[in-house]
């Protein structure tokens, strides 16, 4: 839990939130598309009118219809330009803090130039992820569509969307260091995913793993629950919340536990903070 807590740190104590109000407006954009893409307000609604025998793999991919293959395209489309864009602008602002100790925004252009190819790296490797992800979720639907019991099928669909979700955070857990290796250190796509798999032991692997999934599990359960509302409006705002959140938290977690393992001293810490933390031992 302790990259859990620097996160959190980082994100809400120092600078009093400034940080994670910055870091949210910038991440926003793409939480919004996120929302259309992969709406979580859709899965109570997909357990409620749960059956088995009458799925095929597309009614899978798209929920009993709930998501529109028009609104989802120019949904994908809109995602990868907003996650290359905010993303690029968030490594450069956290990556620059950390370094010299300054957390500010200057020209958007000029921020997002800076990692250009870090981050193009990164939402290229994000957008196989995704489709694999939901192409094996999609797939094991329609294969628990085979059992005859309609709980037990339900039961195997709910089990195998967090089992996927699961492997999904254990995956980002090994490889999350890539960003940061390629933006400070200057290494190659597979040289930084090499060295940032190279760098954990068990324990620490543990300790990011944990640090990663329940954040996740807690945006999927928020997003669930909106779907309790019958307003579509309300899921999609809690899903952009949720995700613009679940952004700006990995990116900082991933600088966080990159200068933790590499044994760097960081230079976003203010004088404030040193203050109230030392003087009682004084």
């Amino acid at each position: 839990m302790k990259y859990l807590k620097k996160t959190i740190e980082y994100l809400f104590v120092l600078e009093k939130g400034k940080r994670m109000l910055v870091l949210f407006l910038l991440a926003l954009p793409m939480g919004i598309s996120f929302a259309f893409v992969s709406p979580n307000y859709v899965l109570l609604n997909w357990l409620k009118n749960y059956s088995v025998g009458n799925q095929n793999f597309w009614q899978a991919w798209n929920f009993y219809g709930q998501i529109k293959p028009i609104e989802m395209l120019i949904a994908t489309i809109a995602t990868f330009i907003t996650t290359f864009f905010s993303y690029s602008i968030m490594t450069t602002v956290i990556s620059r803090s950390m370094r010299v100790g300054m957390f500010k925004v200057n020209n958007l252009f000029y921020e997002a130039n800076e990692n250009f190819f870090a981050i193009f790296s990164f939402t290229i490797i994000a957008f196989i992820g995704g489709l694999i992800f939901k192409a094996l979720s999609s797939l094991f639907f329609t294969l628990w569509q085979g059992v005859h019991s309609l709980y037990l099928s339900m039961v195997l669909s709910i089990i195998t969307l967090i089992l996927l979700i699961c492997l999904l955070c254990f995956i980002f857990t090994y490889i999350c260091l890539f960003l940061p290796y390629m933006s400070i250190n200057g290494l190659k796509f597979k040289d930084a995913i090499a060295e940032s798999i190279g760098r954990f032991g068990k324990k620490q692997g543990k300790s990011l793993f944990i640090s990663i999934l329940i954040p996740v599990l807690l945006g999927v359960l928020f997003g669930t629950l909106a779907g309790l509302s019958e307003y579509r409006f309300v899921g999609i705002i809690v899903d952009s919340i949720s995700y613009a959140f679940l952004s700006v938290y990995l990116l900082t977690l991933a600088f966080v536990a990159y200068y933790k393992i590499e044994g760097l001293e960081r230079k976003d810490y203010t004088k404030e903070y040193f203050y109230k933390n030392t003087k009682g031992k004084l």
